[in-house]
């Protein structure tokens, strides 16, 4: 029997796909304005707070697959092989594009779901204790690459989010009980993701002026609340749909755009950025950052739209 779809999910992706943008048209202003001044404070918290964006998008992957697949996996333990040495050798490194790393990390996760789920359905300690699972993997991933020695390529390996991956597993593997608990403890769930989230972003503030508490708070920090907003967002989806229908329509439609928009949108800044320079703090920089931001949101999302009228768009971008 197939499962009933999630429709909540794709107001998920929509905020998280304009947390993206979110971040990459604040980044010059975090870097350009003057330390201090209360504009780069609000470009700071902004940059900061939607730092949740890609981990999120990988606890949705996660949640998705196994929410799917996990009752309906046909499994032949006899042909599952995985090879780790000839998979990261014929791995293609996303050293082409700042957003690209995103895709080489989705692929290795899809690439070891097989694996990941006949686990969980041959244990069922692996499945009970899959968040466990992948907060171990992570962490053991940090804690050898900060103290022990260098992992190549680490930012675009899936260990680098595996928490969030598996975080999303679990919860797509029980997702009616998460939310019957989700729904139970919103009100402090929310409070606890929300001073994570300020938390992150004052740990940036205070390193602007010299104050650095070190990379383990920052891994602890972003992780963290990264995972806590998912939640978040999951029930904010189902609120959304509830009570604010027409609102539900816009965001369903760019969270369904999201994946085109995340291929688009740099291009189109990054002509912005080469054609209009405007003086760093004046009144035509601001300007130009807010047209920018609606610039990148609007013009990728219409793209999109467009599209998606073509006969095998879902090819590239999703149906």
């Amino acid at each position: 029997m197939a499962k009933a779809k999630i429709y909540e999910l794709d107001i998920v992706r929509a905020f998280a796909i304009l947390a993206v943008l979110l971040i990459h048209a604040t980044s010059d202003g975090t870097v350009d304005l003057r330390t201090g001044s209360r504009a780069h404070v609000l470009f700071i918290a902004v940059n900061k707070l939607s730092n949740f964006a890609v981990p999120v998008f990988f606890l949705l992957s996660g949640l998705v697959l196994f929410y799917y697949l996990f009752n309906g996996w046909l499994q032949h333990p006899d042909r599952l092989k995985f090879n780790l040495p000839e998979f990261l050798e014929e791995l293609k490194w996303a050293d082409t594009g700042y957003h690209l790393y995103f895709m080489i990390i989705i692929l290795q996760f899809y690439a070891i779901f097989p694996l990941m789920v006949t686990l969980a359905r041959s244990f069922r300690w692996f499945a009970r204790g899959l968040v466990w699972v992948g907060i171990v993997v992570q962490a053991g991933t940090y804690i050898y690459n900060h103290w022990i020695g260098e992992i190549p390529h680490l930012s675009t390996l899936c260990i680098q989010y595996f928490a969030a991956y598996c975080i999303g597993g679990a919860i797509g593997i029980r997702y009616g009980a998460f939310k019957e608990w989700l729904n139970r403890n919103i009100w402090w769930v929310a409070c606890l993701g929300t001073a994570l989230g300020f938390m992150l972003a004052g740990l940036f503030e205070l390193s602007a002026f010299g104050l650095d508490l070190g990379q383990t708070v920052y891994f602890l920090l972003f992780n963290s609340y990264a995972a806590i907003i998912g939640m978040v967002l999951i029930y904010a989806g189902s609120f959304l749909r509830e009570r604010l229908p027409r609102l539900t329509v816009l965001l369903n439609s760019l969270g369904a755009a999201s994946f085109g928009v995340y291929f688009i949108h740099p291009s189109l800044l990054s002509a912005w950025r080469n054609f209009i320079v405007p003086p760093v703090g004046s009144a035509e920089y601001y300007y130009s950052f807010l047209a920018s931001t609606l610039l990148i949101i609007i013009v990728p999302w219409l793209i999109v739209l467009v599209l998606k009228k073509v006969k095998f768009s879902w090819i590239l971008f999703g149906k």
